[in-house]
């Protein structure tokens, strides 16, 4: 019998976590016995308080009191492995089949000498296929799913991109000819395509066809998909491409065996591994170490295959073993950061033990992408009369400080016992950018998120605090739970703002966590939207923002990021103010 840990990483995230952590609760365990651990890293939320009280004693929770990254998070969520022969590791924002861990395990007992096997991951939620007819050039400016922005994850190999020289992670899109858009509707229907350029476009779908003018000012083209989904591959597995940047296998193709015959086959040999879906042999992370805690997020998944790699284990692929993931729901490329610890985390990763030529290849291409920076942004620039763009140049400059740095640590911590197998003093290295928490908002296949307004006072027979209506909202079933983000706010004198774990540990009728110390509010840049409230006989309050042109949702992050303030409201967005004491004692409040 095999006794697995899986591992969970919570940061302010209670819809994603609850639902990974439910999918691991179902799964088959006939290979022995399966230990669940989540680690949080700090929350200010209220999502460690929720969680708590929704799985109990079914689930371990590891409080790190701050955000310690994901490399050092799920450090200590691997622990002490004696008794333990393997550990999972699953994305707080995925979910797995019931079979999953137990064909990670086959495939480990299979092949004694692989320290980890990957999971096939599945992007989430499904694809709808649009066909596009472009007679001259078309730039696509903006791709929406039932009014929710999905443009950065729609697929397709036919699109031209075109990276911004200001800031590359910003890119255009450009269809000329014949192009296969896949979109990533999940059961959503409508799709509105905000275009550009010349010529015209016709679009066709198995709901029918549109056609639309192209010219230089943007227009909506709204079209409606049939019921046909398809399921895209977020990777089998990792390999590196010529410049030692690691990227995942298959990524964005069809996942069926027609497209990806791999898929039909067994477990083969691949490069690496990705964090968000891997079982991991204990033995082998006795002796080459965990994550290295420098990385703090992204590439120390890389980093550790390859340290395993030198000491002669394999990394293989698991087809059979399903992981279905929202790629970058609780992170990717538009988080806080991602450009520095991405590229910072890249030249660790490759710079690390490399042969000769390695170096060279890796100095080369970074050397070129400085030049690219340097040329584009403040040469050219000059050049044409023009003030010099300095966003990007220091973005580097940041890298290359944060990377000399976060070398000369990991090389210390290397020192005596393996990398990450005892708890780190310090995770957060000098040049590294903070990461403020983000409130949730509506995604593509996503749930409704909805604002449950929390009474502070949380006392007395007002029903205030542990009322069960209250619980009952803050901890739902998972049928409701599985369509609606419920996020718990307080209001005060000038704004709405997160409700701090001391507040939902009282809602829940739990004892009140310590209290973290709040900061005063960051007084808004923008007057707040007039919001209109109507109060039903049976106490419920809707809360249904102006009818304005759309907006888009903005926040008043606090001095100490400890909590988060709404300056307006978008069109159509609900909120249930059950309870809210404010609306009796203030009630000309808008």
């Amino acid at each position: 019998m095999t006794t697995v840990r899986a591992v969970v990483v919570n940061w302010n995230s209670w819809w994603f976590t609850r639902r990974c952590v439910a999918s691991l609760l179902a799964s088959e365990t006939s290979f022995g016995e399966l230990e669940i651990v989540v680690v949080d890293n700090g929350s200010v939320d209220g999502s460690l308080e929720r969680l708590r009280h929704e799985f109990g004693d079914s689930v371990r929770f590891l409080d790190n009191g701050k955000n310690l990254g994901f490399a050092e998070a799920c450090n200590r969520g691997i622990g002490d492995l004696r008794g333990v022969d393997h550990v999972a590791l699953v994305n707080n924002d995925a979910i797995v089949e019931p079979s999953c861990i137990t064909e990670l395990v086959g495939v480990l007992t299979e092949r004694r000498d692989a320290g980890a096997a990957a999971a096939r991951m599945v992007l989430e939620p499904s694809f709808a296929a649009l066909d596009l007819v472009v007679d001259g050039r078309c730039t696509l400016e903006r791709v929406e799913v039932d009014g929710v922005d999905a443009t950065d994850r729609v697929q397709s190999a036919d699109l031209t991109l075109h990276g911004n020289p200001e800031w590359p992670l910003e890119l255009w899109r450009e269809a000329v000819g014949s192009v296969r858009l896949l979109v990533p509707t999940g059961d959503g229907r409508r799709v509105s395509m905000t275009v550009s350029g010349e010529g015209s476009m016709t679009v066709a779908t198995g709901a029918g066809v549109a056609e639309t003018a192209l010219g230089h000012r943007p227009r909506t083209l709204d079209v409606v998909v049939d019921d046909v989904r398809v399921e895209l591959l977020n990777g089998l597995g990792t390999e590196w491409n010529p410049d030692l940047e690691s990227f995942d296998r298959r990524f964005g193709e069809v996942a069926d065996p027609v497209s990806v015959p791999e898929l039909a086959g067994g477990p083969r040999e691949v490069a690496g591994f990705c964090g968000g879906g891997v079982l991991l042999r204990a033995r082998m992370l006795d002796e080459v170490g965990a994550f290295d805690p420098c990385f703090f997020a992204y590439y120390e998944d890389t980093d550790l295959a390859r340290r395993a790699e030198r000491s002669g284990w394999a990394t293989v692929s698991a087809p059979s073993a399903v992981v279905r993931h929202a790629f970058g729901g609780s992170g990717g490329a538009r988080a806080p950061g991602f450009f520095f610890l991405n590229y910072r985390n890249w030249l660790l990763a490759s710079l690390r033990d490399p042969t000769p030529a390695q170096r060279r290849v890796v100095r080369a291409a970074l050397t070129e992408r400085v030049r690219i920076a340097v040329r584009s942004n403040i040469l050219s620039r000059l050049r044409h009369r023009r003030l010099p763009s300095l966003t990007l140049p220091l973005a580097w400059l940041r890298v290359l400080a944060g990377f000399a740095t976060a070398r000369l640590v990991s090389r210390l911590r290397r020192r005596g016992r393996p990398l990450g197998r005892r708890p780190a003093r310090f995770v957060r290295l000098p040049f590294q950018p903070r990461f403020p928490p983000r409130a949730p908002g509506p995604r593509p296949g996503g749930p409704v998120v909805v604002h449950l307004e929390l009474d502070p006072t949380a006392g007395g027979d007002l029903g205030t605090g542990s009322d069960p209506l209250t619980r009952r909202l803050l901890v739902p079933p998972a049928e409701v739970a599985n369509h609606l983000e419920v996020l718990p706010v307080v209001a005060t004198s000038d704004a709405v703002r997160m409700a701090t774990p001391a507040e939902v540990a009282r809602a829940l009728g739990g004892p009140p966590t310590a209290p973290r110390p709040i900061a005063p509010l960051v007084p808004a840049r923008a007057a707040p939207r007039t919001v209109t409230v109507r109060v039903d006989p049976h106490g419920w309050t809707a809360c249904v923002a102006g009818q304005g042109d759309r907006s888009v949702r903005r926040f008043v992050w606090r001095a100490d990021q400890r909590g988060v303030a709404f300056e307006d409201l978008t069109a159509g967005e609900l909120g249930s103010l059950v309870d809210a004491v404010s609306s009796l004692v203030a009630p000309d409040r808008q």
